[in-house]
């Protein structure tokens, strides 16, 4: 028999086909009354559809010859509303003549042909189902997968055909409950019988002829004869001839049943099914198994590229791509181009890449996802259905592959491969920016072990195994809590933390820095998790609501922040960059250095910081001054007596305050900031009686105060400068106190002694004392 496209009739009416047989190395007739329901949904619709479609085909305006036009009007019908049912596979022996033995489609075609029972039953026309479809009591396709399933399937048929609807049905005799009611493929051939009879006899109302006609000719299998394996390439050109392109599993089947024995290729056909069932039963939302199948294909192949020592990689430019890695990484990159290409072309050239390998991997599959079931939060929840990007690649290919090394893993071990992996998933940017690099690196990582005898991730690292993976994924600190008398409970609460995506990342998967806190643990994991919990509550979620607060706070017991690294000289001296402890990285490093302030505050201890402590220099409970630090940075002297707040990263004029021109801004709502030194404080003023009129009008008529905070000498002081709008000052107006100490310099009046500010004092106190030193220059106070 041919490879190639068939309809129903023409396979099973064909002079070569005696017999299609399912041998004895299948497994039962198996679908659910689900599994018809949705099979023949799709066969009664695209009938009906064929049904209510009409043509009239005219040449030149005039109708054509009815016989070219009936012709035309079934091909198009044939073309637009048949329902394909996909492959069958089967091979043939030489000492069987006329009989093929069915390695897939079983499950198919066995409903198909009870379809076609109960149409013809229906019709009435059981003499010409016989003749076409039972000849000589051997049904067409006979089952013989135990001789109980051959004897029903002749006797049920003989039952249907050689009685009236009237007639007991065959499942009420007493043959059938004393002996086939055991029989799995006789109980369901029975039950779908049923289902199918009643779902026909609902929606064709009466249609039954034109129905027996849709199904012979409308229902098309595509044939493969597994004994011809070198059609599978003329197969395949075929359908694309034809505008039908295969899947990724039809094209691969032939390949992997040609690989096989000739007394072996049933076990491909029946595992084939199996695998097709598992990701139907898991497709979720997907309106077939084809989708988690064929990733299904593709893990098997990335895995076998990665543990060959010599894969024959793609021909194709590398683009300056040298290492075996950066090449492989485009096999699993789902936005390269061509990438389905390279994975045929590895499969139909590697020899090695046969049944025996994809059922190692499907069966890791399904333990793995059997596990799932139990620890759901261990893996993506869609692994198996629908991967949303490969950065999901980094846990699930490393574990499916530590699972077919070891395929008699337990659960924890399975459980501590997966968080392993998850840890790795989180911890580093650089990994997570090149998950396909990570994937490969991972599964490698399991064939290290493998090569060494080494399952267990606790002992890692090992000699003789190098992997990137291990810089944080694993901790020499953890193994005296992993192998103490606790070692569960310990792994459990490191476990606890890993399953907490956000706060796992925030600590980069390293907890490391809590262990060294040992001063406050006992050797019972519950005080571990009492003081990580501390950190998750304290820390990391008021991070996210008031982050300025928890600076305020941790800034009391001490200097909590860092040196960057940067500076500038645009305001002057060179001075030092430094930012308060802020973004992921600077909130690692601290909560790995500054351990003495952090333990205080998450103790609650009574601070006692020191003299120099930030918190007294810049906020004491101002955050105000924070919040105009954007980027958290600012600027500070060796001896930390100068200090200038910088709103974005880098140093300027216009986005930059000395911390004393900020807080007495902060203090007068009136004032506003002219430069990184100057505040101004605009006011009217009756010049007859002397009182101030408005603060904050920038009418042409106003005076405006410039307070000018400067350094010299390593000293800072405040210079004070009176202008006005609109005019030059002339001569010191009426609202000055003493003249003579002023002078008249380009329209202005400057104070000509300066106030010194003493960084002895606390902020309030130099601030009042500005306030009150400068309105003593006035007879109004015009700094209220």
């Amino acid at each position: 028999m041919r490879t190639g496209r068939y309809s129903v009739s023409e396979l099973l009416t064909s002079k070569e086909i005696e017999q299609i047989i399912i041998p004895e190395l299948q497994r039962d007739y198996v679908w659910s009354k689900d599994n018809v329901t949705r099979l023949f949904r799709s066969i009664i619709d695209n009938f009906q559809k064929n049904n209510r479609t009409r043509l009239e085909i005219k040449d030149g305006g005039n109708l054509l010859d009815p016989v070219i036009s009936d012709y035309l009007s079934e091909e198009y019908a044939r073309l637009k509303y048949n329902t394909r049912i996909g492959f069958i596979y089967a091979y043939h022996s030489p000492e069987y003549e006329g009989r093929f033995f069915l390695i897939d489609g079983q499950q198919r075609m066995t409903t198909i042909f009870l379809l076609l029972l109960s149409a013809y039953k229906l019709a009435g026309k059981q003499q010409e189902f016989k003749n076409k479809y039972f000849k000589d009591n051997q049904p067409k396709i006979d089952y013989k997968v135990r001789e109980s399933a051959h004897d029903f399937l002749v006797k049920f048929i003989t039952h249907e055909l050689d009685s009236g609807n009237s007639v007991p049905a065959f499942k009420e005799s007493c043959e059938f409950y004393n002996i086939y009611n055991k029989d799995v493929t006789a109980r369901n051939l029975y039950a779908n019988f049923e289902t199918i009879e009643s779902v026909i006899q609902k929606e064709l109302n009466g249609q039954y002829v034109d129905f027996i006609q849709y199904i012979e000719n409308y229902i098309e299998f595509n044939y493969f004869d597994t004994n011809l394996s070198e059609q599978g390439e003329k197969l395949y050109l075929y359908m694309n001839s034809r505008g039908e392109g295969l899947s990724i599993q039809e094209r691969l089947k032939p390949l992997i049943v040609g690989r096989q024995p000739h007394n072996e290729k049933t076990k491909v056909g029946e595992s084939w099914e199996k695998w097709q069932d598992f990701f139907w039963v898991n497709r979720k939302a997907n309106y077939n198994a084809d989708k988690g199948f064929q990733e299904f294909v593709k893990w098997v192949t990335i895995l076998h590229i990665i543990k060959n020592p010599t894969p024959p990689i793609k021909t194709v430019a590398h683009n300056g791509k040298t290492t075996k890695i950066e090449i492989i990484k485009d096999y699993i990159n789902c936005d390269i181009k061509g990438q389905e290409n390279w994975l045929r072309d590895y499969q139909e050239n590697e020899g090695s890449f046969n049944y025996r390998w994809l059922e190692s991997v499907f069966s890791a599959v399904e333990r793995l996802a059997d596990f799932t079931m139990r620890e759901s939060e261990c893996l993506p929840v869609n692994w198996l259905w629908d991967i949303q990007n490969t950065n999901e690649y980094i846990i699930i290919l490393p574990c499916i592959y530590y699972l077919v090394q070891w395929p008699n893993a337990t659960d924890r071990e399975i459980k501590r491969a997966a968080m392993f992996f998850k840890n790795v998933f989180v911890y580093d940017e650089t990994i997570y920016r090149d998950p396909d690099g990570t994937a490969i690196v991972g599964v490698q990582l399991v064939q290290q072990m493998f090569d060494n005898s080494i399952s267990d991730f606790r002992e890692l690292p090992v000699q003789g195994i190098n992997s990137k993976l291990l810089e944080n994924g694993v901790d020499e600190k953890k193994k005296k809590y992993y192998f103490s008398p606790f070692g569960d409970e310990w792994e459990n609460a490191f476990w606890e933390i890993v399953q907490n995506k956000d706060f796992n990342k925030f600590l980069k998967g390293n907890i490391s820095f809590l262990l060294d806190w040992n001063f406050l643990f006992g050797t019972r994991a519950i005080d571990f998790k009492i003081r990580a919990d501390k950190v998750r509550k304290k820390i990391f979620e008021v991070l996210k609501t008031n982050k300025n607060q928890l600076l305020l706070d941790l800034l009391k017991y001490g200097n909590f922040y860092c040196d960057d690294g940067g500076g500038s000289s645009n305001l002057g001296p060179w001075l030092h960059r430094y930012t308060l402890i802020n973004d992921d990285q600077t909130w690692y490093d601290a909560l790995k250095e500054k351990t003495e302030i952090i333990t205080q505050y998450l103790e609650g201890k009574v601070p006692n910081r020191s003299r120099d402590c930030l918190y007294d220099r810049i906020v004491k409970g101002n955050s105000n001054i924070i919040d105009y630090m954007k980027d958290n940075h600012f600027l500070k002297d060796d001896k930390g007596s100068r200090i200038v707040l910088l709103e974005k990263t880098q140093a300027s004029e216009n986005l930059s305050r000395e911390l004393m021109v900020q807080w007495l801004h902060k203090t007068h709502p009136s004032s506003w900031v002219y430069d990184y030194q100057t505040l101004v404080i605009d006011f009217k003023i009756d010049l007859t009686t002397g009182q101030i009129l408005n603060r904050y009008s920038h009418s042409d008529s106003c005076y405006y105060l410039d307070l000018i905070y400067e350094w010299k000498n390593s000293k800072s002081e405040w210079n004070v400068v009176i202008g006005h709008r609109k005019s030059a000052i002339l001569a010191t107006p009426i609202f000055i106190k003493n003249p003579s100490d002023w002078s008249c310099v380009d329209g202005k009046c400057k104070y000509n002694s300066t106030f010194p500010d003493d960084w002895s004092n606390s902020i309030q106190e130099r601030i009042d004392d500005i306030i009150k030193d400068v309105n003593d220059l006035f007879n109004v106070d015009i700094i209220s």
